[in-house]
């Protein structure tokens, strides 16, 4: 057998190993339950215990010995990202800070959507109640719904380790989350910076233990742009924009907002086509393959509802103007620049009228979801709420107005990427903003719909580390990410304990 390359070699050990390792040790641990969870049993808390034990005494072993480099130091994030994950799941039911999930009714929703193609085999001849939603991750869910089925696995538990399907695919987000960043030229310890913040962003976890769409979706939008930015430092990778074709394809089957990237793209490919401006076919062949790849993989189940339905092809059903979620009522000025003493109250999201700001339900629902009610016992709804509010507020900020930096000439010159960045916030928040205007209810402003950006924030955070020579800067970065990720981890996996 030949021997690797220096790229198969990294691959292998920076991509595949730890995303089969992961894959196991989320399928090992949906073993671990028997039975629908109220609260984590006792032994899986002593496991994942263990395990951070484990991670902390062996980070600790190398510092100690002088062997510890950044890439192990990533390695070792990696893995805590995944017993978080873990830790989180085990503890969390289906129905926790779910969206449109219901334990009372499993045949609506999500979880009605799943179980009809586990016993059909079939798509549904109905766009009601989520099946408008395109369906790829609900024929995964579905037809491992079956397998489980078929065991004799209870409908209830069944439903529990679907959740271990959207785990990993959170797992497999970081894994590569930190190959875009490795891919943007960061610096090892800048990259560590940028995935600490992947591996401890709550949105990640909370979408990680949710059993609809979003966490699939996500996952392909970021491999889509991992391969985009493989092919924007080497054009002369056709292979790498069809893949990123494909997954912006599978994205869009999964969840049609995935589409969105194409308008970063479309910046891209006129910008290569200036470059390129001698020899057009080059670049248009690979936009033509690109197309023929993304659209009809990415299109087909919108048209299908259009054609059987008169569905739009970015059709999304309205709540009533009676529901309590109701916030039409207020001006455009309001949704934007004034806050409610009610919503300034708590760190957490209250789905009740007076949650009508959109930025500030953003960033609480980044944070938290929309279920505060799970936060009102015990430690986790005390400080540490407060503390990784404020401190991602200013990391938030920060990478934001590094960004923009960016766009100067000299930077532009440099890395014309910083404008597809660029535009990708710009037109995600553009469209948020829209979405919140047209179904003006408080559930429409999560921050669900913008978690692609976390990646984009980091890596600009990774970049500031890079290019700032201010040591006191640096530090203070470093210091407050490190807050940010310890606050996390205190909100999110601490509960397990408390609660068994």
């Amino acid at each position: 057998m030949s021997k690797l390359s220096a790229n198969q070699r990294q691959a292998v050990w920076y991509t595949w190993l730890p995303l089969i390792l992961m894959a196991i040790g989320c399928f090992l641990s949906g073993k671990l339950l028997t039975e629908a969870p109220v609260g984590a049993p006792g032994a899986v808390v002593q496991w994942t215990v263990l395990a951070a034990a484990v991670l902390a005494a062996v980070a600790f072993g190398l510092w100690y010995t002088g062997k510890m480099t950044w890439q192990r130091f990533i390695f070792i994030l990696l893995a805590a990202g995944f017993v978080l994950r873990i830790a989180y799941v085990l503890y969390t039911g289906y129905t926790v800070r779910a969206h449109d999930v219901w334990a009372k009714n499993p045949d609506y929703g999500h979880l009605g959507y799943i179980r009809y193609i586990a016993h059909n085999l079939s798509l549904a001849g109905t766009n009601a109640s989520q099946y408008y939603h395109p369906p790829l991750h609900h024929i995964l869910a579905g037809l491992l719904y079956r397998v489980l089925e078929k065991g004799g696995m209870a409908d209830a538990d069944i439903a529990e380790k679907l959740q271990f399907l959207t785990i990993f695919y959170s797992c497999a987000a970081m894994v590569v989350c930190d190959r875009l960043f490795a891919t943007c030229k960061l610096s090892d310890k800048a990259r560590a910076l940028a995935d600490a913040v992947v591996v401890f962003h709550p949105s990640f976890l909370q979408l990680g233990g949710d059993i609809n769409n979003d966490m699939l979706a996500l996952l392909l939008a970021c491999s889509s742009v991992l391969f985009f930015a493989k092919w924007w430092y080497d054009d002369t990778r056709t292979g790498a924009l069809a893949l990123c074709g494909l997954f912006l394809g599978l994205s869009m089957m999964t969840k049609i907002s995935g589409v969105m990237l194409a308008f970063p793209y479309a910046v891209a490919f006129l910008w290569k086509l200036r470059e390129h401006k001698k020899r057009l076919w080059p670049p248009i062949r690979q936009y033509l393959i690109f197309g023929l790849i993304s659209v009809p993989i990415g299109m087909w189940y919108p048209i299908r509802n259009l054609l059987m339905f008169k569905q739009a092809l970015n059709y999304v059903p309205r709540l009533s103007e009676t529901s309590s979620q109701y916030i039409g009522d207020y001006s455009v000025m309001q949704r934007l620049f004034t806050i409610s003493p009610g919503q300034l109250s708590s760190p957490y999201q209250e789905i009740q009228s007076y949650s009508y700001n959109i930025p500030v339900s953003m960033f609480k629902t980044s944070l938290f979801g929309e279920a505060v009610g799970s936060y009102s016992k015990g430690m986790q709804g005390g400080i540490w709420a407060h503390i990784i509010f404020f401190a991602s507020l200013i990391l938030a900020v920060l990478a934001l107005l590094y960004m923009l930096m960016n766009l100067k000439s000299k930077s532009l010159k440099k890395d014309p990427l910083h404008a597809v960045w660029t535009v990708l916030w710009a037109a995600l928040m553009f469209s948020y903003v829209l979405f919140c205007f047209k179904y003006p209810h408080v559930c429409s402003q999560d921050f669900r719909y913008l978690v692609i950006l976390v990646p984009v924030g980091a890596l600009y955070l990774g970049k500031f580390l890079d290019d700032n020579r201010s040591k006191l800067a640096n530090g203070l970065l470093t210091g407050l990410t490190g807050v940010f990720c310890f606050s996390s981890a205190m909100i999110y996996a601490l509960p397990m304990i408390w609660q068994s």
